[in-house]
C-alpha cells in the first residue's frame, strides 16, 4: 500500500474491478493477472507511456507528468473531458496536448493554442520526453507532488482509451 500510496479501501476496490473484468485472480502471494490481465497489459505498453518532465512554464505546479497516448488524439473533443476527470478522482485537472500538422496543440479553442509558439521550452522537453507522432494525445497531470500528477495524468488519460 505504501509504494503505491493508496489506502487499504481503494486498493481492495481496484482488486475486486480488475477481478470481476476477469483481469486478476487469487493466487499464493494474493493475486495475480490471468492471461486476458496479461493481453491487456502487453496492449497498453504498445500504446501508452509514461514521463516525468518536473517543472514547466505552462503550469503552475512543480510536478508534471506526461501520459503519451498513441494514436489518442483522434478521442481528443476539448481537452475538458481529461481535466473533468483528474478533478472528479480529486487532483487539480489536467492539461491534453495533441499533435497535429506536426505542432503541439492545445485542443479546445477555435484554432487551438500552438504550444511551439506559446511556450516554446516546455514544447521542446514534451517533445524530448514524449517523441511524439501525428495524432498521438499527451495529458499532463500537474500537483505538488510527483505520484499526484502521475495519477492526474493516468486518470485523465483513461478517458483516451476504449
Amino acid at each position: 500500500m505504501q509504494e503505491t500510496g493508496l489506502g487499504e479501501g481503494s486498493l481492495r476496490t481496484i482488486l475486486i474491478k480488475l477481478d470481476e473484468y476477469g483481469l486478476v485472480k487469487s493466487a499464493k502471494p494474493g493475486r495475480t493477472l490471468t492471461e486476458n490481465g496479461s493481453k491487456v497489459i502487453s496492449r497498453l505498453k504498445q500504446i501508452v507511456r509514461v514521463e516525468q518532465a518536473g517543472r514547466m512554464v505552462m503550469t503552475d505546479k512543480p510536478h508534471n507528468c506526461l501520459v503519451i497516448v498513441k494514436g489518442g488524439g483522434k478521442s481528443v473533443k476539448s481537452g475538458m473531458e481529461q481535466r473533468d476527470a483528474a478533478i472528479k478522482a480529486g487532483r487539480t485537472g489536467a492539461t491534453t496536448l495533441i499533435i497535429e500538422k506536426g505542432k503541439l496543440v492545445m485542443p479546445g479553442f477555435e484554432r487551438g493554442v500552438n504550444i511551439d509558439k506559446q511556450y516554446p521550452q516546455d514544447s521542446a522537453r514534451i517533445k524530448e520526453l514524449a517523441d511524439p507522432e501525428e495524432g498521438d494525445a499527451i495529458v499532463i497531470g500537474s500537483e505538488d507532488k510527483p505520484q499526484k500528477a502521475e495519477e492526474a495524468a493516468w486518470v485523465a488519460a483513461s478517458t483516451l482509451l476504449s
